[in-house]
């Protein structure tokens, strides 16, 4: 490849006191507007109340599919760059993440993740990074389309134009066909950013090749955007609002999003404030959407750390197990 610069292993970089204090402060206030938005809002608590059993186990069986949607996407592409996870790692290791992510915010557990892939697998956190930021990058190339997709029906179907949000979405999928598109062909200067787009270029170059590879991936990315879309359709049913699967479709879209934005521990009130923000944009209650976002928001914490956990002491065991070995190794190697 014509890109030569070296890329560092220290993608799990420990963050500042400075940062550590920043978030905290940032945390803090997000809760406390939280709470007062809760407490003038109390519509959004009575609604909550009218969420049955059923709609908390639907929501449950619905993020299960989107969880093992994602898993496999990426359990594919690691495949496609060398590395084959097992059942347990593809499905497993983003329920791990993500309760890494309710405690380091910043990305934290995805370096979890690499330092796990780099122990057990031996694969480079650049080689990790660029698997990363190549399902970011299609995942984005997927969702444009289908978003301006089904804003253009809901307008044909009787519904509002919403002019501003075609514009965000077609501005995405542009910019991400122009990066597919040219990325190949650039030369990287060294610096953190010089390395952020190396890494998406090899991991795309490697991907992209495979023509059947990224037609499984787009009907992947689909199934996630429709477990998502419904997600937020029953959510939005449970707390008593009634909404098309159209605009829970273009909600989820912008809801995954939000994903993409790693500021606070879970993203904890990023993802609750755009959910509502959206709603609100294609003419719902805003605290009506709030409630939905409280509930996903709800069953998800709660279905996630008591996966999460399990599959972090399994995890924690087999690099024990991998440290134990290598030491054991080391010995042996050493005394001959």
């Amino acid at each position: 490849m014509h890109n030569d610069i070296k890329l560092s292993e220290d993608f799990p970089r420990e963050r500042s006191v400075w940062s550590r204090v920043a978030m905290t402060f940032v945390t803090a206030f997000i809760l406390v507007a939280m709470v007062w938005y809760l407490y003038h809002n109390q519509a959004a608590w009575r609604s909550l109340g009218r969420a049955g059993t059923l709609d908390i186990v639907y929501l449950i069986l619905i993020w299960l599919v989107a969880q093992s949607t994602a898993g496999y996407i990426n359990y594919m592409i690691f495949l496609e760059l060398g590395t084959k996870l097992t059942f347990i790692e593809w499905f497993g290791l983003p329920l791990y993440q993500a309760v890494c992510n309710y405690v380091v915010p910043l990305r934290g557990g995805a370096a979890v993740t690499a330092i796990y892939l780099k122990k057990r697998h031996g694969m480079a956190y650049s080689r990790f990074l660029s698997c990363f930021m190549t399902v970011h990058v299609l995942f984005m190339l997927t969702t444009g389309p289908v978003a301006c997709l089904l804003l253009i029906v809901l307008v044909l179907t009787g519904g509002d134009w919403h002019g501003g949000l075609f514009g965000f979405f077609a501005v995405v999928t542009v910019a991400m066909w122009v990066c597919w598109l040219i990325l190949p062909k650039l030369r990287f200067s060294g610096g953190r950013i010089g390395k952020i787009l190396l890494n998406v270029s090899q991991g795309w170059q490697a991907v992209s090749g495979n023509s059947r590879l990224i037609f499984k991936l787009i009907i992947l990315i689909c199934v996630s955007i429709i477990a998502h879309a419904v997600r937020i359709y029953i959510a939005m049913r449970a707390v008593g609002l009634s909404s098309g699967i159209l605009e829970s479709g273009i909600c989820g879209i912008i809801l995954q999003y939000s994903v993409l934005v790693k500021v606070l521990p879970g993203n904890f009130g990023v993802q609750e404030g755009t959910l509502s923000l959206s709603l609100s944009i294609l003419g719902y209650p805003a605290e009506m959407g709030m409630a939905a976002a409280l509930l996903i928001r709800g069953v998800g914490l709660t279905t996630k750390i008591s996966t999460g956990v399990v599959f972090a002491c399994i995890f924690n065991h087999r690099l024990a197990k991998t440290n134990t070995n290598h030491l054991i190794n080391k010995s042996n190697n050493s005394g001959e």
